[in-house]
């Protein structure tokens, strides 16, 4: 299972929708719905893309394994990351 928690804004000026980062209240008030998520399926791993995830989930007592965010050339150490945690 793939869940996002973000929150995505739109720029009328710029006509684009971006995802800011969160603030530590935000964090903290959608602790909740993350928690009954993960109590609501039996998740063997809970995988955390990228350091901003792995520190959002290490702040609400979540623990992760990180891999390498995709993005801005991460992609090749990304699969590598996420197959070695897959396989175990």
């Amino acid at each position: 299972m793939i869940n996002n928690f973000f929150k995505l804004l739109y720029k009328p000026e710029a006509k684009q929708v971006f995802n800011p980062w969160f603030e530590v209240d935000e964090m903290i008030e959608g602790a909740p719905v993350l928690e009954a998520l993960l109590q609501a399926f039996d998740f063997k791993k809970i995988i955390a893309l990228g350091n901003k995830a792995e520190a959002c989930l290490r702040t609400i007592g979540i623990k992760t394994e990180k891999v390498r965010h995709p993005a801005m050339g991460g992609a090749e150490l990304f699969r590598e990351q996420f197959l070695k945690i897959v396989k175990g």
